[in-house]
């Protein structure tokens, strides 16, 4: 859940080029920035945990006037791996803006070639036609094949045991059919969706870290078209998760307004990464152990093969 909130506080920078650690180690030591015209590099923060529950100053990101509603900055990641495909993950991150800015994003933004929206319909169509059709027999069926079970129900019918004290096998095989059927809808239903919002429509560019946009194509916003951000909407940017084996989940985020990356840093200062912490150190030295095991491992089997042969 985003949560926007004004700091009232001392600022502090966020960016990870201005982080020092305190004497006592507990956690980083922010210095203070004062805002200016003049523009500055993009200040990073680093924060661990999920995108979800975030809390967003209440000030916008691109002006730092006083934010009247959040446009949603989404992204898509290509994650790779040497023994399976690589596959695309979606993350969306609402972010603050005043009506100025989100005027100007909403002018900035160039409308969707109506060709490519027909070809992304029809290929929803085809995509789900298959689905369509064991639905609708779905459908027709269970009225047939539940019509005698309906006819049968009585007070003696709905009861888990009969009277004799033996299981009602007649209660059984109707809950198994409604299960069976139930099933059967609800796998063809997700499969539908699923279809739904995976239209992509086609890019020249790589697509490993890129701005997502969507549009209504059929039965919801749906069609994910990529391309660069517009000018406001590139006040704010994060990476994918960044962590290592044995930390935990952390991404970078990115915004042009210094002062705003200080109340954001300030905001989720229980989530900021401190690579000092213990947490961090004990991460750092368990991959290094895991580094010796396996190296010593590896050593031994080969002790052991020339040893026998």
């Amino acid at each position: 859940m985003l949560v926007l909130a004004r700091h009232r506080g001392p600022s502090y920078v966020g960016a990870m080029d201005s982080v020092t650690t305190s004497p006592t180690g507990a956690g980083p030591v922010l210095a203070p920035p004062a805002r200016s015209g003049a523009p500055l590099a993009p200040t990073r923060v680093q924060v661990t945990g999920p995108l979800h529950g975030l809390r967003m100053p209440a000030d916008c990101a691109a002006c730092g006037t006083p934010a009247r509603g959040t446009l949603r900055v989404e992204k898509r990641f290509r994650r790779t791996s040497d023994d399976a495909p690589s596959r695309y993950l979606f993350h969306a991150l609402d972010v603050p803006f005043c009506d100025d800015c989100r005027g100007a994003h909403a002018r900035e933004l160039a409308p969707v070639d109506p060709a490519v929206l027909r070809r992304m319909r029809w290929t929803f169509v085809l995509r789900t036609t298959p689905y369509w059709i064991p639905l609708a027999v779905i459908l027709w069926m269970i009225p047939k094949v539940l019509a005698p079970f309906a006819r049968g129900l009585t007070r003696e019918t709905l009861a888990l045991r009969t009277p004799s004290g033996e299981w009602n096998w007649w209660l059984l095989m109707a809950a198994g059919v409604v299960g069976f059927f139930g099933f059967c809808l609800f796998g063809f239903l997700t499969l539908v969706n699923r279809a739904r919002h995976d239209l992509v429509a086609p890019y020249a560019g790589a697509g490993d870290d890129t701005y997502v946009r969507r549009e209504r194509v059929l039965l919801g916003p749906n069609a994910v078209f990529l391309g660069p951000p517009t000018s406001v909407l590139t006040a704010a940017d994060f990476t994918d998760d960044e962590s290592e084996l044995f930390e935990p989940e952390r991404r970078t985020y990115r915004f042009r307004d210094p002062v705003f990356a200080a109340q954001f840093a300030a905001l989720n200062a229980n989530r900021l990464w401190n690579a000092k912490a213990p947490r961090a150190r004990w991460a750092r030295k368990a991959r290094k152990l895991l580094t010796i095991a396996f190296v010593v491992v590896l050593a031994v089997a080969w002790v052991v093969d020339w040893w026998m042969s």
